[in-house]
């Protein structure tokens, strides 16, 4: 068995999902993380990620 994981970092939330492949293409989910950020209030106005943000 392997086991894999999957990021995601958007604007509002970075989510992560850990599994392990089992036989016959099967994925068992191990943690699935989700984690309010916010990274994109402040580039609608700015343009840019704020430093306190960042």
């Amino acid at each position: 068995m392997h086991t894999i994981a999957a990021i995601d970092i958007g604007s509002n939330a970075m989510r992560m999902v850990i599994g392990r492949a089992g036989n016959g293409g099967r994925l068992d989910t191990i943690e699935n993380l989700r984690l309010p950020v916010r990274l994109g209030q402040a580039v609608f106005s700015s343009g840019q990620i704020g430093e306190e943000t960042a």
